[in-house]
């Protein structure tokens, strides 16, 4: 009888500590900080089309890990160049919210439009150039065009005294 008295405390206490154990487990892993999306997060999914004298579509960043990100604007940056990653000269404009979440498979649709390419022929196929952060390395893709086929010349040139410029923002066409 006196040893039941005993051990009867003592299990009550080790559940409670094997309760609290467990909720703290829970609490860490639920309560994981989202971090920025890297690199090797990522794929790139795009395919212009003439557009009054553009090229324009949607592109999507696709999350192909398996915990959610962060696309880390404003430090996120976009830029063509030719397929060995040299800048073609355009002007980017981009316009993304602050903090854009993108849970594991999910994909962020973002506007893209080139307009005004005046410069030399193109001879290599264009890509973007994605930068998330100087700590991640940059994400080159080929820009395609209808059924999948590299794009190797820019827009219509309709001013030879302004700037090609690369709009990108956040979401489909309005």
């Amino acid at each position: 009888m006196r040893l039941k008295q005993f051990f009867i405390p003592i299990a009550c206490v080790v559940t409670l500590i094997l309760i609290v154990i467990v909720l703290q487990a829970v609490w860490v892993v639920s309560t994981k900080p989202i971090m920025n999306c890297t690199s090797q997060d990522l794929s790139v999914s795009s395919s212009l089309e003439g557009a009054t004298g553009s090229l324009a579509d949607v592109m999507f960043l696709t999350n192909v890990s398996d915990s959610s990100c962060y696309l880390p604007a404003p430090k996120f940056s976009l830029v063509l160049s030719d397929s060995s990653g040299t800048p073609l000269n355009a002007v980017s404009f981009v316009s993304l919210p602050p903090e854009t979440l993108l849970s594991s498979r999910d994909s962020a649709p973002l506007s893209i439009v080139w307009s005004n390419w005046c410069g030399a022929q193109i001879t290599q196929p264009v890509s973007l150039v994605i930068t998330l952060s100087r700590f991640s390395p940059k994400i080159l893709s080929p820009l395609k065009g209808a059924g999948g086929v590299p794009i190797t010349d820019g827009p219509r040139c309709d001013n030879t005294q302004a700037s090609s410029t690369l709009i990108i923002k956040s979401g489909p066409f309005n």
